[in-house]
């Protein structure tokens, strides 16, 4: 399997803290967007929602303002939203808008949020709105039992949901929601089965002897569905594993999948972005420990004609 490096940008250094015993950074950095020259990232131990300019520390804007968590691991996990999707719906001169979506992994993990950005400040959310999604995965339960969704993405007028088979029965989908009935309800603020069209089971395959699971979807520039498949010894979605490595490939609406590369990093990659007209991507890590910061990589996809070099974006 092809080997893809991945270039070092900068770790997910915050300027302040989110409880007073944990470090100034992000630790569990699980969905990206990358958009006007800021990257936005959600944590999936946290209620916040992170703005990074390049090479720069953070702020943080809390989405759930009422709720307050732990700072011991255990129960930070038991209460945490588990935010694990970050989805750019809308970028205009008027309005730029994200959705945060949660695991569902658990009954407690069924809130997201839409978040407005602010027009003349865009390291600041102007707005958000909370989401619920219980009832569509109280029925999307009844598709994969051990539900864990962990990507998100716009492609074709369809909202696609990638469900992380890293449970007993290992099963990665990717679930097709009807986009236009995905903004009625976002405007209602809950988020229901009428959206639901279909599901493709993924046969992700394995790295080495360790099964891989879906951790992202982003949308290439050559129009490719691309995700990011990790491997860990755990037959868990509730449960972190040790971390045995990744993979980058493409799939599409009809369930094939193609591996295109060992992406060549320490720590289990779990965002995935792709840079407008170029084959540069990013992605951010998840160490699963909170006393290691998140890191932003930069790669470059090595199928394309396009002669680019991986490098620190100047934007």
């Amino acid at each position: 399997m092809k080997k893809i490096p991945l270039k070092w940008i900068q770790n997910l250094d915050t300027h302040v803290a989110t409880h007073k015993k944990r470090g100034k950074f992000l630790s569990a950095a699980s969905g990206m967007v990358f958009v006007n020259g800021i990257f936005y990232v959600i944590a999936d131990d946290e209620l916040h929602l992170a703005s990074f300019p390049l090479n720069k520390k953070g702020q943080l804007h809390k989405i759930f303002k009422s709720k307050k968590l732990p700072h011991e691991k255990s129960k930070r996990k038991k209460a945490k939203p588990d935010l694990e999707s970050l989805c750019l719906l809308k970028n205009t001169k008027k309005e730029v808008t994200l959705v945060a979506i949660p695991s569902g992994s658990t009954s407690k993990r069924t809130q997201g949020a839409k978040i407005y950005l602010n027009k003349t400040d865009p390291l600041k959310a102007q707005k958000i709105q909370k989401i619920d999604y219980s009832k569509l995965f109280k029925f999307l339960l009844k598709i994969p039992p051990e539900l864990n969704i962990e990507g998100a993405l716009i492609f074709r007028n369809n909202f696609l949901l990638a469900q992380r088979g890293n449970g007993k029965l290992g099963d990665n989908s990717l679930i097709r929601l009807n986009f236009e009935k995905f903004k009625a309800d976002l405007k209602k603020g809950m988020i229901s089965k009428k959206c639901y069209e279909d599901s493709k089971r993924l046969n992700i395959g394995k790295l080495d002897s360790h099964s891989l699971s879906i951790t992202d979807l982003a949308e290439g520039s050559d129009k490719k569905i691309y995700f990011l498949g990790v491997a860990e010894n755990s037959h868990s979605t509730y449960l972190d594993g040790t971390y045995q490595g990744s993979v980058i490939g493409t799939l599409d609406l009809y369930g094939k999948v193609k591996i295109l590369g060992h992406l060549q990093v320490a720590e289990k990659p779990e965002g995935l972005f792709f840079k407008a007209n170029s084959r540069k991507f990013y992605l951010v890590t998840d160490a699963d420990d909170p006393s290691i910061p998140s890191k932003l990589y930069q790669g470059l996809m090595p199928h394309s004609k396009l002669k680019e070099k991986v490098s620190e974006d100047h934007e």
